[in-house]
């Protein structure tokens, strides 16, 4: 056997269905989860299904040319696309979502955003695109606000009903919602018309029933586009590793006896669910089989030498970036990594003999994808993400976020944050290259300017003020800028720790040495590889790929102090 056969070899097993536990115990599985609680291209092809005799056209296939606008429109985004062609249908992908609503906004470029997407879409559609939307699922993620992650999960599948979306999967984040919660506050309360699609949960209708049909959930969904031939069958479910992250929530190191009987009592076995749902939809006579799948990339190419009957297999990204696509026999293996940054876009082209093309892009929502000034307040999308925030602020989301002690507070006693003007006097230099830096009034910039680009109302959303203020989430730290508002902006303490007892003794050679961290010992300098390291460890906690894509310890320099370093800034 060759390496790439013992690669693809089948690991899934043909086990018959276990057993599954009733509603009590399904429920308490949940409520334990809740309390621990540019453009990448590559063109595939490949010919399927040929049309019967009296379907095909002559000679070959004759297609309606694209107009202008879309020839101009694919040539920048779907380069895979053969030139002067219009797809039959074309596959719009999402996932691992992670509850990005929108990008930071604070450095350019950024990537991403329910807004964006959702111009993207309707562009397609208004260039005549015929479009089945679909999402890998974990939409939502469990931030250090529980209210606002769920608040914000709520808002993004009413920003996928605004898209048109065919169906979504579940996710392992989802589970940790948990989901019956997560599908009663959405999907049912809202009568979304989308399907949520997980084939091995188990059992549907007793665990999640619904109020116009059996479940809550589906195994899948045949769709249709209006005027387009192409059915697209749609089956979501979740691989090995997926449900082992959730189970792991429950039984930190569970007992491998116990833990298969965990896992048995609210997943069917792929091997056997899948092939029976494939069965189930066939009498709908899909064209094409898409798998929305909650595995690795290894389980899918696993599962694909197993079940050949799908043509694309959309799994999770080990990182953040996706992987590029592959290929097991017919089947495709595709990826679009993490936070909503990029879409997958696959367009099905027929082919002379009748069958399909399949042509791979990745595409990056940038800010051209933005709505332009005019047309904010028309946009129900940027409405949308408005309403969100001024939830957040109307429900003061501020002040549930959590309190913890600083490292200077569990080591020393009594210490508290008290602004960067009691650092003036005696570190007068310091404070002047502060002072005249842009961290002084880093919550300037999340101003309520009428004229500042949507969404308002940040400044009273912790996820973005603990980069703004200076000690959000620790004792004594930043809570509104009327309670403290000497702790607005991102003053001295950030880096250095509450000063209080600093300030009171600055004799303490081990707090004064503790508040430098990054230091070893007093003769360290900021020209030390070891010291620049543990700087850059420190100021990367808010300039991340997400905020700050191009930091490096070059922008630190600007703000540099200390001795020898500041002499411009009116130091001796």
């Amino acid at each position: 056997m060759s390496q790439d056969e013992q690669e693809n070899s089948l690991k899934i097993t043909s086990e018959t269905p276990p057993a599954c536990l009733g509603r009590p115990g399904f429920l308490i599985f949940y409520l334990m989860l809740l309390a621990i609680g540019g453009i990448t291209t590559v063109g595939l092809l490949m010919a399927k299904k040929p049309l019967p005799a009296e379907e095909k056209t002559k000679p070959g296939i004759v297609e309606d040319a694209p107009a202008k606008e879309l020839k101009e429109f694919a040539a920048k985004y779907f380069p895979a696309w053969p030139a002067n062609r219009k797809p039959e249908v074309v596959l719009f992908f999402s996932g691992e979502q992670h509850n990005y609503e929108a990008p930071c906004g604070c450095t350019e470029p950024q990537f991403g955003g329910l807004e964006r997407r959702y111009n993207f879409i309707t562009e397609m559609r208004k260039l005549g695109l015929k479009v089945v939307a679909m999402d890998l699922g974990d939409i939502y993620y469990k931030g250090l606000i529980s209210d606002q992650s769920r608040l914000k999960f709520q808002y993004s599948m009413q920003a996928l009903n605004l898209m048109g979306y065919d169906a979504i999967t579940v996710g392992p984040e989802e589970l940790r919602y948990p989901l019956w919660e997560a599908l009663a506050n959405t999907v049912l309360q809202k009568n979304y018309p989308y399907a949520i699609l997980g084939a091995n949960i188990m059992p549907k209708e007793q665990e999640f029933p619904g109020e116009k049909k059996p479940s809550m959930l589906d195994d899948f969904r045949v769709v249709e586009p209006k005027d387009c031939k192409i059915k697209v069958g749609v089956v979501g479910t979740l691989g090995e590793t997926a449900i082992k992250s959730v189970a792991k929530l429950v039984i930190p190191e569970p007992d491998p006896d116990e833990f298969k009987k965990k896992l048995n009592a609210y997943f069917g076995n792929n091997g056997v669910v899948l092939p029976q749902v494939l069965k189930a939809m066939k009498p709908k006579n899909p064209d094409v089989n898409v798998l929305l799948y909650q595995g690795t990339e290894e389980e899918a190419k696993s599962l694909a030498k197993a079940l050949p009957d799908f043509d694309i297999i959309l799994h999770r990204s080990a990182e953040s970036e996706p992987p590029r696509p592959s290929q097991v026999g017919k089947t495709h293996l595709v990826a679009v990594g993490h936070k909503g940054r990029l879409i997958g876009i696959m367009g099905l082209f027929r082919n002379a003999a009748g069958g399909l093309d399949y042509h791979w892009d990745l595409v990056p929502l940038g800010k051209e994808f933005a709505t332009a000034k005019d047309l904010q307040k028309s946009n129900p999308s940027v409405q949308l993400l408005e309403d969100y925030t001024k939830e957040v602020k109307d429900k003061d989301m501020m002040g549930r976020f959590p309190q913890v002690p600083h490292p200077l507070q569990a080591r020393f006693a009594n210490v508290k944050y008290v602004g960067s003007d009691a650092c003036k006097n005696c570190h007068a230099a310091e404070w002047n290259v502060w002072n005249a830096s842009r961290h002084a009034a880093a919550i300037e910039t999340l101003s309520e300017n009428p004229k500042a680009y949507p969404p308002h109302n940040r400044r009273f959303d912790a996820e973005c003020l603990i980069c703004h203020t200076t000690g959000l989430g620790y004792d004594t730290g930043f809570t509104s800028e009327k309670k403290t508002p000497h702790l607005v902006g991102v003053g001295c303490e950030t880096c250095h720790g509450p000063g209080s007892a600093h300030a009171a003794n600055q004799n303490n050679k081990d707090l004064t040495l503790a508040m430098s961290p990054w230091k070893v010992n007093k003769k360290d300098s900021v020209e030390t590889k070891a010291v620049e390291n543990r700087v850059f460890a420190m100021c990367i906690k808010c300039h991340d790929m997400d905020n700050d894509h191009d930091f490096d310890f070059k922008k630190w320099k600007k703000i540099a102090h200390g001795a020898g370093a500041n002499k411009k800034a009116g130091g001796k």
